[in-house]
């Protein structure tokens, strides 16, 4: 009879239930962020509101001309930011086929990038009104692959993710309006999808 495979005391066991798929998005080269920087980074509900989407983890990372401190927070919004130059970002299927072994459909979140800021910031609502760190910069170049800020939402389940129901559902790294001279950052988003009527 086959074994399952054994789990070590302490280890995180990651459950997906049917119906989900996984998806993330990373920006393809480093950003430079606008002089006085907002929302840099943001992933956006589906705007057909077919499918749910519940992000579980977010990657960032910034440098600058000078080294320093840079604040970054993380908001979630009820409404939608308007104006401002983003950038979509084409979200990835970590893989290619279902449970059912058709082939999974493009994501329907919308993950964007800023280079200017948004006009308008849409709403900030609980429970992240923010969170708030502060990111010691690196001068010229970004640190080593895994020294930058992981906002891990989701760690074991999904049961801690960030639900966004809707376009107007927005998820933003926000850097506080300030920032250092030559500022650029890069970030990766991860997140699962499900019909809406399931």
């Amino acid at each position: 009879m086959p074994q399952s495979p054994a789990i070590a005391i302490g280890q995180t066991v990651t459950c997906v239930p049917l119906g989900w798929q996984f998806y993330c998005a990373s920006t393809p080269a480093l950003i430079t962020a606008a002089a006085t920087p907002t929302d840099v980074f943001t992933i956006s509900g589906s705007a057909s509101g077919q499918n749910l989407v519940v992000v579980t983890r977010i990657l960032f990372d910034v440098a600058a001309t000078a080294a320093g401190a840079q604040l970054v927070q993380v908001v979630k919004r009820s409404t939608a930011n308007t104006g401002g130059t983003p950038t979509a970002i084409v979200g990835v299927a970590r893989d290619d086929m279902n449970a059912q072994g058709a082939n999974v459909e493009a994501a329907q979140a919308l993950v964007q990038s800023y280079t200017a800021n948004p006009a308008a910031l849409g709403t900030a609502t609980p429970p992240l009104g923010g969170i708030l760190l502060t990111r010691n910069v690196t001068a010229g170049a970004l640190t080593a692959p895994g020294a930058g800020l992981d906002f891990h939402f989701s760690p074991s389940s999904m049961e801690n993710g960030i639900v966004l129901r809707s376009a107007a559902d927005v998820l933003a790294i926000n850097l506080a309006g300030v920032a250092g001279a030559g500022t650029v950052f890069g970030a990766t988003v991860f997140w699962l999808e499900r019909s809406a009527n399931n």
